[in-house]
Order: C-alpha cells, then structure tokens, then sequence
C-alpha cells in the first residue's frame, strides 16, 4: 500500500472513530436489552473499536488489501459469549460480528 491510501485511511478513520464509538456501545446496549426482555441469559456481551495502532498496523501491510477505510469490516464489533450447562459439561459460544456503518455513514458525512 502506498504511504498515501494509509495515511487517508487513518484520517478517514479518525473523523469516523467517534460515530463508531457511539454506534458500538448504543449495539450493545442495545443486545443487552433484547436478551434481557427475552430472558436469555448470556456471560457477557462487549463492543470494542478497532486501535488506531492496530488499523495502521492492518494498512500498512505488504499485500495492498485495503485501499480505502470502507473495505475493512473490522472497525468496531460485537462479542456475546452463551454458556450453556448440559449434562455436566460446559459449552461456550463466541458469536463475534462486526459493525459496518459505510453505507449508513457517507449519507451523513
């Protein structure tokens, strides 16, 4: 990748960082509510955003994958983790699925 797709991928990235911020911890809110009301009970629901160190370790790459910030689908995710107890043995779930605001975000931005 040229110094320059990575250099306007973090800037991309930096005046998106707050709407993915907001929209990761009002997702989780948002799951912990839904579970709560159907009674399901879960060990932990988080969201975390991708670092900025990380996202430039990620761009910076030698296999050119990523030449704008919209095709990385990683930016911000959700992490519920289900633990079932069955006959004595116990059964974890990670269901693990990411945020992706694009389509939603260049009507706005």
């Amino acid at each position: 990748m040229t110094n320059q797709n990575s250099a306007d991928i973090i800037a991309k990235f930096d005046q998106v960082y707050p709407v993915y911020s907001d929209f990761a911890n009002v997702t989780e809110n948002l799951l912990k509510g839904i579970l709560q009301l159907k009674d399901i009970n879960v060990h932990s629901i988080t969201s975390r955003l991708k670092s900025r160190e990380s996202l430039k370790r990620k761009v910076n790459r030698e296999d050119d994958k990523y030449t704008k910030l919209e095709d990385i689908t990683d930016l911000a995710g959700i992490r519920i983790i289900y633990s079932s107890l069955d006959t004595n043995k116990s059964y974890f779930f990670h269901l693990r699925f990411f945020i992706h605001l694009f389509p939603i975000l260049y009507k706005f931005i």
